[in-house]
């Protein structure tokens, strides 16, 4: 088993939320997103941005979070450390156009999203998480 087979990436999804916070999509569609997000991780983690992600210096370990918006989209928003040092990012998604969508067009939205997401890591570099702990 070569350090790219292993699970290094971790996806899940959440509904962004209005400014009286209610959520715009639903647990159970949060819930559904993220199924499908996990079971995309192999796939993901071949990326050739996201291989080239985890073997840059800071890179390897990394939470993604999807946040559901009707309209709105964000390719990087928050990123930073959970208390353990792992890096964390979220990418806020316009699902709105996709959650009609088939399951297999649904899946190459968050590939591409995913992909897209690798780029600007690694055109940003590691240092947009801020200050590192051993790896």
């Amino acid at each position: 088993m070569t350090s790219v087979e292993r699970q290094w990436l971790k996806l899940g999804a959440g509904s962004e939320y209005n400014k009286y916070w209610e959520r715009y999509f639903s647990i159970a569609e949060e819930e559904r997103v993220t199924a499908l997000a996990e079971g995309l991780v192999p796939e993901a983690q071949r990326l050739e941005s996201a291989m080239k992600w985890y073997a840059a210096p800071g890179g390897g370990e990394l939470w993604i979070v999807l946040v559901l918006h009707p309209r709105k989209g964000r390719l990087l928003r928050a990123p930073g450390r959970m208390d353990a040092g792992q890096p964390h990012v979220e990418t806020v998604l316009p699902w709105d156009s996709a959650a009609g969508l088939p399951v297999d067009e649904q899946q190459r939205v968050i590939i591409d999203r995913l992909r897209d997401v690798f780029d600007e890591l690694m055109r940003r570099g590691a240092g947009v998480f801020g200050p590192t702990k051993d790896r």
